[in-house]
């Protein structure tokens, strides 16, 4: 029987033919596209380099493990800071007994939850940092921070300022100066606690 057009159907044969035609030209215009996608790179490749640049893959490559270097960088500093996440009570216990072996398990137990405590009265976490520092240095670190971050210092400058820069209360009596200080601190304190925010601007840098 003819088609609706009065011609004869295609055989099996034939229509397995016009298939393999088809996907042999599909094939040779992928590979056409593939060849110039490599010649246009390789073009855009040799301009970089003649301006003394990588190539743009090599480039990505560095690009991409400098990022990875930089973000354990990041995490590492976030670890050693006031602003490290808390350690688990249990951590501290251990390590205070390896430090001490012969303290008394109950004294251990009683320095550890004092430690705790002071930490969480100052708004901070009992970390490896606030463990060992002075606390009152702590809160002047804290404050110095947020008064130069808030004065529009890059976070990671306003950080390593910090640690060093002097706090100076205003004030010309001592009760004024006093005042002044608990102010700033507590201030300092509400903005950003124990510092968890901080953790957060820097690794999603």
């Amino acid at each position: 029987m003819g088609n609706h057009q009065g011609g004869p159907e295609p055989s099996g044969a034939s229509t397995k033919r016009v298939h393999r035609f088809r996907a042999k030209k599909r094939a040779e215009r992928a590979e056409a596209e593939r060849l110039a996608k490599i010649a246009k790179r390789d073009e855009r490749d040799q301009k970089r380099i003649a301006k003394g640049l990588l190539p743009l893959v090599e480039a990505n490559r560095v690009k991409v493990a400098k990022f990875r270097a930089k973000r354990v960088a990041l995490k590492e500093m976030v670890a050693e800071s006031w602003f490290a996440p808390a350690l688990a009570r249990e951590v501290f216990i251990q390590e205070e007994k390896s430090k001490h072996p012969n303290w008394d398990a109950a004294f251990i137990n009683m320095f550890v939850d004092g430690s705790l405590a002071s930490c969480r009265g100052a708004g901070f976490n009992l970390n490896r940092y606030t463990a060992v520092k002075d606390l009152e240095d702590v809160k002047r670190e804290r404050t110095v921070f947020s008064e130069l971050f808030e004065a529009g210092v890059p976070i990671l400058d306003a950080l390593n300022i910090a640690k060093t820069e002097p706090f100076t209360p205003n004030g010309n009596t001592q009760f004024e100066r006093s005042t002044d200080r608990r102010n700033r601190y507590v201030a300092a304190c509400r903005q950003w606690g124990c510092g968890e925010k901080i953790a957060e601007l820097l690794l999603n840098k």
